[in-house]
């Protein structure tokens, strides 16, 4: 076993899938945050358009 000479390629890989979970859940966390922005900025204007 030559695991315990290379412990940096197990550290690379766990840090590889740790930055890709983080992106991803950037992206969703993202994705969600403009689609509300828009939804209540569009609210917003339709209830303005509304009242006048």
């Amino acid at each position: 076993m030559e695991s315990s000479s290379n412990p940096h390629a197990a550290i690379a890989a766990a840090e590889l899938s740790f930055s890709s979970l983080l992106s991803s859940l950037n992206l969703i966390l993202g994705g969600t945050f403009w689609y509300l922005f828009v939804q209540i900025k569009e609210n917003y204007l339709y209830s303005c358009n509304a009242s006048n």
